[in-house]
C-alpha cells in the first residue's frame, strides 16, 4: 500500500510503501494485522521524502458488550531533520485521525455481519 502524508510548513510531506498481512480467528473473532515496510516495491517519486523502517500491529478484539477492542503500535523512521516534539505530534494526529475513521467504518452495516471468507488468488 502506498500511503501519502501532507504535512504542514516547514515539514516537508512524506509517503511510505507497506505490506499488510492479517490473520482472523473465527473462534475468538480476534484479527491481527502485520504491516512492514515495503519501499523497495515502488520507487520514490522526488515529490515526497520516503519514510522507512515502517512495521505496526494491529489487534481488534470483539469485547463481550459488544465493543472492539483495538490495540495499535508502530514505529517508523520519518527521515530528515524533524524536531521529535513535531514528529511525535504528527504521529498522534494521524493515528487519531485512523482511530476516528476506524469507528466510523465499523459502525456501517456493510460490517456487521458475520465472517464468511474472502477468495485469495495465488501469485
Amino acid at each position: 500500500m502506498h500511503t501519502e502524508f501532507n504535512s504542514f510548513w516547514p515539514i516537508a510531506n512524506r509517503d511510505m510503501v507497506t505490506r499488510s498481512t492479517w490473520q482472523y480467528d473465527a473462534e475468538s473473532g480476534a484479527l491481527a494485522i502485520a504491516i512492514t515496510d515495503a519501499s523497495e516495491e515502488k520507487p520514490a517519486n522526488g515529490r515526497v521524502i520516503r519514510m522507512t523502517d515502517v512495521t505496526a500491529h494491529w489487534q481488534l478484539q470483539p469485547t463481550e458488550n459488544g465493543t472492539l477492542q483495538v490495540h495499535y503500535q508502530s514505529d517508523a523512521n520519518p527521515k530528515g531533520n524533524i524536531p521529535r516534539a513535531i514528529a511525535r505530534s504528527a504521529a498522534l494526529n494521524a493515528i487519531e485521525k485512523t482511530l476516528n475513521a476506524l469507528s466510523a467504518a465499523m459502525s456501517h452495516s456493510d460490517y456487521q455481519h458475520g465472517y464468511h471468507s474472502i477468495p485469495c488468488e495465488n501469485r
